[in-house]
């Protein structure tokens, strides 16, 4: 048997009386509505997904960010500068955004470039940047940015007046931490003014003595260098090497 031309209607009964095509409507509308909530639950989920695996990320970078700052503290008070080895101390170091380092090793030195850690499948990049720091009042009052003119102090500033000017403060350097990680686009960076505070007095390997040694000539940078001599000696015996001996009584 074949039935051809079959037609199917769907009825509401609405106060007795029958409406024909509005339960179709409905379901059409219901249907719509319910597609538009479920692509809206849908990008909710994808965004709070994307949301969570970025503070992964991000309190992962600051926890790597921290750990190599504390390092470079580390590292800059067991050696502020070194005349020999560039990368010895922190003051030694290149300066500005094209001269990254990290730091490696037992003790701490100091490598060009940036290094790699994996945590949990993904790789974190992370390396510091060294500036130098500009302060006015002759480079012993505040941080200015004004790095464009860098007068010389007056002489008068040597002898306890204030200078006009802005000029380096060689005890004081600017880091910068910055992590980055492979799975996106972001960053933890820190910034911290790091500044040297203790001061090698004198470190004595040579009780030979010698003329103008109280001069103190500056080696790189214009930073004054602590030899290992004397100018002047009375009442000792430096005869024997690596001894000294105070006589008594002085004449």
């Amino acid at each position: 048997m074949r039935i051809s031309n079959f037609q199917f209607t769907i009825y509401k009964r609405e106060n007795g009386n029958s409406v024909r095509g509005q339960s179709l409507i409905e379901i059409l509308v219901a249907v719509g509505v319910g597609a538009i909530l479920v692509s809206s639950a849908a990008l909710l989920l994808v965004v709070s997904t994307r949301v969570g695996r970025e503070s992964r990320f991000i309190q992962a970078a600051s926890f790597l960010s921290q750990e190599l700052m504390d390092e470079v503290v580390v590292f800059a008070d067991r050696h502020w500068f070194c005349s020999t080895t560039p990368t010895c101390g922190l003051y030694s170091l290149q300066k500005g955004p094209g001269n990254p380092y990290y730091l490696l090793g037992l003790p701490l030195v100091a490598n060009s470039g940036s290094e790699s850690i994996t945590l949990d499948s993904v790789t974190y990049t992370r390396s510091f940047l060294v500036e130098n720091v500009i302060r006015d009042s002759c480079g012993i009052g505040n941080i200015t940015a004004n790095t464009a003119s860098v007068p010389s102090c007056d002489p008068s500033f040597f002898l306890g007046a204030l200078g006009a000017g802005n000029a380096e403060d060689p005890s004081t350097q600017k880091v910068t931490v910055t992590t980055t990680w492979s799975s996106g686009t972001g960053a933890s960076r820190l910034v911290r003014y790091i500044t040297r505070n203790r001061n090698e007095l004198l470190h004595q390997t040579n009780w030979s003595g010698g003329m103008n040694q109280t001069d103190f000539p500056p080696g790189a940078s214009g930073i004054s260098v602590v030899n290992d001599r004397f100018a002047s000696h009375t009442c000792i015996d430096f005869s024997t090497p690596g001894s000294i001996e105070i006589g008594f009584p002085c004449q």
